[in-house]
């Protein structure tokens, strides 16, 4: 419900007060902060439909035109802005697919072409080469895999579905997270250059949405289903539980900073989804269970905490935003509903 919205189917705006939006900007700290994600939009038809579209320090730039699209990840290299996603299109036929692609200082680089339906999820840069995750549908089932600079790698073969949304490079190898289906339930697993590495056995259904190498430790964040999802990350293999069994719970950013693991998600409550994040296992709750949130992808920069997400507000409608330190920054003006869904981080300006 949370990250991945099914593809089968300005300013900041934000009353805090002159002192406190000044300290969250990016010229207190010499860091651009950029989220990536969607919003509802009326198109040149007076239909609405979603567009991609990427914040800087809050000012928009919309990369998708008329037909619904989803933005789901950000990266950032030597100036260049890099945004993964699917847009829904007509292929040869006749039929509508969902194309997966990427967009290059908003120039679009198609990954398929609409033969299968498809999707990118996450997007890295190393060196010269880009690599992306995602999934593409096949006359059998959802196969997971991943594109190097534009190759497509494959991860399954079809046998059950399977789909990678998290991928990381680190020495020339890849990584990539992402969850199976077996005869019992989803797998949580990762791969590391094509072979695959099993979290869970398939007795509860788990899922794998980031995944983190760092001094050869690899870290992965996901859930479990027990008698409520728990959110976790797994650590070479072992669970670490971020959340017991009094809510659902669920993981789907991690990254690793000064040896301190901090890991993005949201967690039921009485009232409504809370997003928060947790450091060493420590949950910080970044808002109150007033409205439906969820926090969605996260980063750290010289102990600043960044986490780009979304909250329902009054009216009904999504918000675009991200915290800095538990502050919020909303993104979208409310009109409509808009989601962040990645954050990426440039202090080197």
């Amino acid at each position: 419900m949370y990250r991945f919205i099914s593809f089968l189917l300005v300013l900041s705006f934000c009353f805090i007060g002159c002192d406190q939006a000044e300290s969250n900007s990016s010229s207190s700290n010499g860091t651009k902060v950029y989220v990536a994600g969607m919003e509802y939009e009326y198109n040149d038809y007076s239909v609405k439909t979603q567009k991609v579209k990427y914040w800087v320090d809050g000012e928009e730039t919309t990369l998708s035109d008329y037909s619904t699209a989803y933005g789901y990840s950000i990266a950032l290299d030597d100036g260049d802005i890099y945004v993964a996603g699917c847009q829904y299109e007509k292929n040869d036929e006749g039929n509508y697919r969902n194309v997966a692609k990427y967009w290059l200082n908003g120039e679009e680089v198609e990954l398929t072409d609409a033969s299968y339906s498809a999707g990118a999820y996450d997007i890295t840069i190393d060196g010269d080469d880009v690599y992306v995750a995602g999934y593409e549908n096949s006359d059998d089932n959802y196969i997971a895999k991943y594109w190097k600079n534009g190759e497509e790698v494959e991860l399954t073969d079809g046998t059950y579905n399977g789909y990678s949304y998290s991928i990381f490079v680190n020495n020339d190898d890849v990584y990539v997270a992402g969850y199976e289906d077996s005869d019992d339930d989803y797998i949580a697993k990762y791969w590391l250059n094509g072979t695959e590495v099993e979290l869970s056995d398939g007795t509860d259904k788990a899922m794998a949405y980031s995944i983190y190498v760092n001094n050869d430790d690899v870290y992965v964040a996901g859930y479990e289903d027990s008698s409520k999802y728990i959110a976790k990350y797994w650590l070479n293999g072992t669970a670490v539980e971020l959340t017991d069994d009094t809510y659902n719970a669920k993981a789907y950013s991690l990254v690793v900073d000064n040896g301190s693991v901090y890991v993005a998600g949201y967690e039921d409550s009485d009232e409504e989804d809370i997003a928060k994040y947790w450091v060493d296992g420590v949950a910080v709750d970044l808002t109150d269970g007033t409205y439906d949130a969820c926090a969605e992808a996260i980063a750290v920069d010289n102990g600043d905490v960044y986490v780009a997400g979304w909250e329902k507000n009054s009216d009904g409608y999504y918000d675009a935003k991200y915290w800095k330190n538990g502050s919020e920054v909303i993104l979208s003006d409310g009109d409509f509903s808009a989601y962040g869904y990645s954050i990426a981080l440039d202090t080197d300006n």
